[in-house]
């Protein structure tokens, strides 16, 4: 591996340690997308968001995912 290479490797690795970090602090930060989920968890993140959190209004996006059967959802703004 030539040492441009590994300044890659490790700024890619860099990367994924912040944006890991960054998720774990607020994983429904505006921005966010969650993949892989059904109804009954979307239903469960917006009452977390709104009464847990305190959000008085949410703005989210739902989709369906390739295999038509999980959905994915992005926090698009909270306020």
């Amino acid at each position: 591996m030539t040492d441009s290479e590994e300044e890659k490797e490790e700024s890619y690795d860099d990367y994924l340690v912040k944006a890991r970090r960054k998720l774990e602090k607020d994983p429904y930060e505006p921005g966010n997308t969650h993949g892989g989920a059904h109804p009954e968890f979307i239903v469960h993140i917006i009452n977390n968001l709104l009464f847990n959190k305190q959000y008085r209004k949410i703005n989210i996006t739902v989709e369906k995912e390739f295999d038509n059967y999980h959905l994915k959802f992005t926090v698009n703004e909270r306020e």
